[in-house]
């Protein structure tokens, strides 16, 4: 008789499988838009297709630091990096970037799926969300993943909007 999966390696398959799941879902959006649609802004202050890529692909590589951080250090310090480092100014094209994003990803799904039970579980402290667990900060990966693909998904809604409009015109 074979044993029960516990709850919380089930969660942890399912966050992998989630961070796997993202490349396709951006590949969805990039495809779904012309090459016209991946510099345009919908407004001033919003990012295009190209932007947001670059800064998915660029903040892998930090999000993976903190993570090596958790299990390799006893309870350690993790700053907040947002755009200021993880930069949304590559001049690389979408698919560039989401080639460089699935390199990025594949290194942090192999580090995650070696990992115990336990390691998981492993303490740190984040300077803006507090005491953490890595678990946790595999969790903050998948939602910014998810925050970003709603956001090209409300890109993608206006460009068909605008493009509408001026079809109307």
């Amino acid at each position: 008789m074979t044993q029960p999966i516990p709850a919380a390696a089930t969660q942890h398959i399912v966050m992998l499988q989630s961070l796997h799941n993202t490349q396709a879902r951006l590949v969805e959006v990039v495809e779904a838009l012309p090459v016209e649609a991946h510099d345009w802004h919908p407004a001033p202050e919003e990012w295009s297709l190209r932007q947001t890529l670059s800064h998915l692909a660029a903040a892998e590589p930090p999000f993976y630091q903190r993570l090596c951080r958790i299990v390799a250090e006893l309870n350690p310090w993790l700053p907040y990096f947002g755009p200021e480092v993880a930069r949304p100014d590559h001049p690389e094209s979408p698919a560039a970037a989401l080639t460089r994003l699935r390199a990025e990803r594949e290194r942090v799904i192999a580090f995650l799926s070696g990992l115990s039970p336990e390691d998981w579980e492993r303490p740190a402290v984040h300077e803006t969300m507090g005491p953490t667990t890595l678990a946790q900060q595999a969790q903050n990966l998948l939602n910014h993943d998810l925050e970003h693909l709603g956001q090209l998904h409300l890109l993608k809604q206006a460009w068909e909007a605008q493009r509408v409009v001026l079809e109307v015109r």
